[in-house]
């Protein structure tokens, strides 16, 4: 159902923010994540400021303004948790190749995280990125692993191909 079909016209509450007049318009819905409802009445508020008098505006505030500053927040603290994982890293391995293959490990836990939100059919929240952050550090920490095993195997005189093989075909089993 769209949000043209629910719509109710009530009278509108006149108030002030920052001291200037407004016209608060509120909407309750139900079923719908914030971002739908959002893309839904954009349209309707695009055709409102064509109409408007010179000197009015539109702001669309509440929630949105939450939504969109924490995941603007997540999104800049995921980028620099990125970066500083492959810093730190850097230092630790004294390589920058070994932690740029690890890093390419967050690739594919993305796409899981994506995958798992569509067939779940949930939607993008902050608990979502959180969730998401949360499997990237399990994925770095998996590679960090991996990594760390397959150097240990090439330094023992390995071939590369073995070296990143199976520790249990390789005769590590408690690894």
């Amino acid at each position: 159902m769209s949000l043209l079909t629910r719509a109710r016209n009530t009278p509108p509450i006149f108030s002030h923010y920052n001291v200037m007049p407004v016209i608060d318009v509120y909407g309750g819905v139900s079923g719908l994540d914030l971002g739908r409802v959002l893309a839904g009445i954009r349209p309707f508020i695009s055709q409102a400021e064509k109409k408007l008098p010179a000197g009015s505006s539109i702001q669309v505030r509440g929630q949105v303004d939450t939504m969109r500053s924490s995941f603007i927040g997540l999104s800049v603290g995921l980028v620099a948790a990125i970066a500083l994982i492959y810093l730190l890293l850097v230092v630790n391995f004294q390589s920058w190749l070994d932690p740029f293959i690890i890093l390419t490990a967050l690739t594919g836990a993305l796409a899981g995280v994506i995958w798992g939100l569509h067939v779940t059919n949930t939607t993008l929240s902050v608990p979502a990125m959180m969730g998401a952050i949360m499997s990237l550090g399990v994925a770095t920490a998996n590679s960090v692993l991996v990594v760390t095993f397959a150097r240990s195997n090439l330094q023992q005189g390995l071939d590369p191909l073995n070296a990143a093989g199976n520790p249990v075909l390789n005769g590590c089993a408690p690894c």
